[in-house]
């Protein structure tokens, strides 16, 4: 592979893992380069078709980081899934403990996740937690009812 082939896919893929820890506006910025990188690809595809085998390799050499960004997308929501859980299991053996929920995270874990956010309700009797899973969507935990969910960006 030339130089500038292995610089596409390297910045396709940096852009995936960026995608998962930015904040909404960074994300749209970043979606709207993939959208239009994702457009170029698929022009390329097209033209490879009709015009020979060169546009074609340059097709799925732009394309190859998109097939990253799913898989990266889908580790690092599993990942941050299960550092909430053990967060969440550090709550109960506080609770147990103490009689109540902490007022605040850092006495309860040290474990962190970045964008985490925990509210004790109910007198310390209850908590949720929140977490960005990418830019725009996010999933929490509320103790009262024992259910994970997740949210969109305009919820």
């Amino acid at each position: 592979m030339k130089r500038k082939e292995i610089i596409v896919i390297v910045i396709g893929i940096l852009i995936g893992v960026m995608i998962q820890f930015t904040d909404p506006f960074t994300t749209v910025a970043l979606i709207f380069y993939v959208g239009i990188s994702s457009l170029f690809s698929i022009g390329l595809l097209i033209s490879s078709i009709f015009l020979g085998k060169e546009s074609f390799k340059w097709a799925l050499i732009t394309s190859t980081p998109f097939l990253f960004l799913f898989v990266i997308t889908s580790v690092i929501r599993d990942y941050k899934h299960k550092k909430a859980v053990v967060i969440t299991s550090h709550l109960e053996n506080f609770k147990k403990r103490n009689g109540h929920y902490p007022g605040t995270l850092s006495n309860a874990s040290e474990i962190t996740l970045s964008g985490l956010t925990y509210e004790a309700i109910n007198n310390l009797e209850d908590y949720k937690i929140e977490y960005f899973m990418d830019g725009f969507n996010r999933e929490y935990f509320d103790s009262e009812s024992n259910e994970w969910g997740t949210k969109g960006w305009n919820d």
